[in-house]
């Protein structure tokens, strides 16, 4: 496959987005708690205002009829996980500002070889009701203890002045839903700000994939 070298232009573009991105973090870093869950709140309000805009614009680029049961997936696989996400981490934080743990309230259990198992899948009555009859369990490393997962859930919104540096999200393929939870892992789990390189991701802006100011 022919590629090109970006232009002078294209770098110094790439530079001033992984600048901006660098004074991102900084004020990334002073966003509490509080701040981060409203925004959550704000992305999960926003989302559902244009969610069927959103699987429209899928259908149409797919050129689906209408009519077809493959509308529902758009559905299930793009707004759906994104308004659920939005929803489980503005809960996680909520629960971490009052000082309890995200996983109250999540059954934990025995998986095989003595690992701690936590139940996620079905959780809440909309889990019952949209995806009747699957489950889904998280299983910990061997030799972690309840305790300790207690104690780790959040990850770095445990401690979220201290950021990670700056990274990339290159978004490519048919679930619309990807990119965005990519983008928000990198936010919330890893505290760690990104820009979203959407299809093609071998375009010659692609920002900086070989650029990240890691801690």
């Amino acid at each position: 496959m022919a590629t090109s070298s970006p232009t002078t232009e294209q770098v110094w573009e790439i530079d001033r987005a992984v600048e901006d991105l660098v004074h991102g973090e900084a004020a990334w870093a002073a966003c509490d708690r509080a701040k981060r869950r409203e925004l959550l709140e704000r992305m999960r309000v926003a989302t559902a205002e244009h969610a069927e805009e959103w699987v429209r614009a899928a259908v149409a680029y797919k050129h689906l009829p209408e009519e077809s049961p493959l509308v529902g997936e758009e559905w299930i696989t793009g707004p759906y996980p994104v308004l659920t996400s939005l929803g489980s981490l503005a809960a996680s934080i909520e629960a971490l500002e009052e000082g309890r743990s995200p996983v109250d309230g999540f059954s934990l259990g025995r998986a095989p070889g003595g690992r701690v198992s936590v139940r996620v899948l079905p959780h809440s009555v909309w889990d019952q009701l949209l995806l009747n009859g699957f489950s889904a369990e998280v299983w910990m490393p061997p030799g972690v203890t309840k305790e300790e997962v207690r104690a780790r859930a959040g990850l770095a919104q445990l401690r979220p002045a201290e950021t990670n540096g700056v990274g990339v999200v290159l978004g490519a393929g048919n679930i619309t839903s990807i990119p965005i939870l990519d983008v928000l892992y990198e936010l919330y789990a890893n505290n760690r700000v990104v820009a979203l390189k959407l299809n093609p991701v071998t375009d010659a802006s692609s920002t900086s994939s070989a650029r990240s100011s890691p801690r």
